[in-house]
């Protein structure tokens, strides 16, 4: 025979027949005890969840900012070493040019000689400019230095000779011994290594180079024009479209390189071919 507890039975817990009765009513509050438990439980794993995935992204945020800090010194030190050889490459290509260019001009034929029948057009060339200081005196009597005629441009000599013509921005037609066509023409000036002031402000700056057929005519064809670089060799070459062949040639200073009062030219050579002969 079971045993009863005679509180239970006072609190209704059995029945008529003295069976246990289920109470339902403590069974919610256990029930919903369960639940929140279950839920607090879950929400506390979400939170520490979120907690960890907030941790992580931190951490990744770092290590991307990181990288991107390491990559950019990378990036402009390539750029930068990728600029110097390109900067390095082109200016030993302009070296190379400039020097084959020497070369050539070397044995480039000079066709406006006086020893091979060149002439200066005298009445189509600007007077040589007259220096107003006399150089010396002579019992009081000022003697002035006679200019120096712009023959001296087509005579064969070196650029370290004083001879040379003084041009008041002016211009100069040379004959040439046949018709050529022009290919190349060379301006020569002393350096400034070699002038007595260290400054070549009477050296050429701009000028222009026509061609003519006949020698009566103002303007012929423009072959172009080209800057004397006075930081540059004292010999410069320049190249000239071909615009046809030609008898004579007409240079045109148009500018200095800070003298007012005059240019000086030292050299003026012309280079081409006849015209009946090709290249």
């Amino acid at each position: 025979m079971s045993r009863r507890s005679s509180r239970l039975e006072s609190a209704g817990y059995y029945d008529n027949n003295r069976r246990p009765l289920i109470v339902y009513r403590e069974t919610p509050h256990r029930t919903r005890k369960g639940n929140f438990r279950a839920k607090t439980q879950i929400t506390v794993t979400d939170s520490n969840d979120n907690g960890n995935n907030s941790s992580d992204h931190t951490m990744f945020s770092w290590k991307i900012f990181g990288f991107l800090f390491l990559l950019l010194p990378l990036c402009f030190g390539c750029g930068y070493l990728v600029s110097s050889w390109s900067s390095n490459d082109s200016k030993h290509l302009r070296e190379l040019q400039d020097q084959l260019l020497k070369l050539k001009t070397n044995n480039l034929p000079n066709l406006a000689l006086e020893t091979k029948g060149a002439r200066i057009v005298h009445d189509r060339t600007s007077e040589p400019y007259q220096t107003p200081e006399p150089v010396m005196g002579f019992i009081g009597i000022p003697i002035y230095r006679r200019p120096v005629s712009p023959t001296v441009v087509i005579q064969v000599r070196t650029l370290t000779s004083y001879s040379r013509t003084v041009l008041g921005l002016g211009y100069l037609v040379i004959s040439l011994p046949h018709p050529f066509t022009i290919s190349h023409v060379t301006l020569s000036h002393i350096s400034k290594d070699v002038s007595p002031t260290g400054s070549i402000s009477s050296a050429p700056k701009e000028f222009s180079v026509y061609g003519l057929h006949d020698v009566d005519k103002e303007t012929g064809v423009y072959l172009g024009s080209f800057l004397y670089d006075q930081d540059g060799d004292s010999v410069q070459t320049f190249k000239v479209p071909d615009y046809g062949v030609f008898k004579f040639v007409k240079l045109i200073v148009k500018s200095n390189w800070g003298n007012r009062d005059y240019t000086c030219l030292y050299d003026f050579r012309i280079h081409g071919h006849l015209a009946d002969c090709g290249h």
